[in-house]
């Protein structure tokens, strides 16, 4: 089960501010205090861990965020570096690729001359290499 990113922020924020009212109910139950002092207690844990916990969040998750950015532009930057290269390796293998066939070819069989002919698409030959 994979959460939303705004789930998660509020899992962050709700899960300590949770965990620090159980422990402060617990806390202040066993030990003597007037309901009012018991409640102002309570609240006063409550808001500072909710508040404890927000800040926290919000640092974490702008932390996270300028992180993935980043991520992302690098990402973006290596994709395109990776086309041109894709790219300029195509063309150059393919060229050099051809006049090695040829060459060797041409060597093999004695050849004073070799070409390598692609046929098109409508059937006639064209020279590659020579």
């Amino acid at each position: 089960m994979e959460m939303s990113r705004a789930a998660l922020k509020q899992l962050t924020i709700w899960a300590p501010v949770g965990f620090l009212a159980s422990l402060a109910t617990v806390f202040l139950y066993h030990h003597p205090h007037s309901v009012t002092t018991w409640i102002v207690d309570l609240v006063t844990a409550v808001s500072l861990g909710f508040a404890g916990a927000y800040l926290f969040s919000y640092f974490v998750f702008a932390h996270i965020q300028r992180q993935e950015a980043e991520i992302v532009r690098r990402n973006e930057a290596l994709a395109a570096i990776n086309a041109i290269g894709t790219e300029i390796t195509s063309l150059l293998e393919v060229e050099r690729t051809l006049r090695s066939v040829v060459e060797k070819a041409g060597q093999l069989l004695g050849a004073e001359v070799a070409a390598l002919c692609l046929m098109d698409q409508k059937g006639c030959l064209v020279p590659r290499a020579a």
